[in-house]
């Protein structure tokens, strides 16, 4: 399948090695066009691009994501996924969900 327009996308200020675990195991089963992690560390992941802001709390969190991700995402989707919510059974995908 053809995720080039695709960025794999996570917001975290908590849970973070979780948050990159989750990462890492969408990773295992698409090639997106761009992996980001956006939180307030300094972190450096091979093959995770990362974006410094602001620490958030669970209201800036929400409003970030509502609000600001866009701002964030260079391609025509995302899938914005977090320490305990990511791809499970990737057989599922079907390009429909983009509709």
């Amino acid at each position: 399948m053809d995720f080039s327009n695709i960025t794999l996308v996570s917001v975290a200020c908590t849970k973070i090695p979780e948050t990159i675990w989750a990462i890492r195991e969408c990773q295992k089963h698409f090639n997106f066009a761009e992996s980001t992690l956006i939180t307030h560390e300094d972190i450096k992941e091979e093959g995770i691009k990362t974006i410094k802001i602001e620490k958030l709390d669970y209201y800036g969190y929400n409003e970030f994501v509502a609000m600001k991700l866009k701002d964030y995402v260079n391609t025509g989707y995302c899938l914005l996924v977090q320490n305990d919510g990511y791809i499970l059974r990737a057989e599922k995908w079907t390009d429909e969900f983009l509709n």
